[in-house]
């Protein structure tokens, strides 16, 4: 029987350290993301700022001039 019992407690053991590290990944990955919005978002306001003939330059705008310039 304890034999049986070690076994089941190193089966939960590891469960708990694997589902630990998925909270984990799962929480970064989150997190990242928020992060990338963020930037987005406040690159695209410090962006619309500026007129270039008195139109305002958007990411698109100048991803456009990029690829046809």
């Amino acid at each position: 029987m304890s034999d049986t019992a070690s076994n089941e407690k190193d089966a939960s053991k590891f469960r708990q350290v694997v589902t630990s590290i998925l909270l984990v990944l799962c929480t970064s990955a989150v997190g990242l993301r928020c992060i990338l919005v963020l930037a987005c978002t406040l690159t695209q306001t410090r962006l619309s700022t500026i007129s270039v003939g008195g139109v305002t330059i958007s990411i698109w705008k100048l991803d456009d001039t990029r690829t046809h310039g």
